[in-house]
């Protein structure tokens, strides 16, 4: 986990292009807008944000970040999938 902490710039980096990849695909090739998916960001940011929380407490519990990370990527993949069919 040490080289995240080291290059959290360039992981951003990496996430934003990818997203940008994601939308310029889903614009040109299937025709989609995903502007309404938007509100998805402050979930993943709230999560984020919740899991940085986790990590200072004393009694760090690695199942309440599995647990917020695992509940995120669910909501998100299920809110796309229903958004995009």
């Amino acid at each position: 986990m040490d080289w995240i902490k080291r290059n959290k710039g360039y992981l951003a980096f990496g996430l934003w292009f990818l997203a940008i990849i994601i939308q310029v695909l889903a614009d040109k090739i299937y025709s989609k807008d995903l502007e309404p998916l938007g509100i998805l960001t402050f979930v993943v940011a709230a999560a984020v944000w919740t899991i940085e929380d986790f990590e200072k407490e004393q009694n760090n519990t690695p199942w309440k970040k599995y647990g917020v990370i695992i509940s995120t990527a669910l909501l998100v993949l299920i809110t796309a999938y229903i958004y995009l069919t």
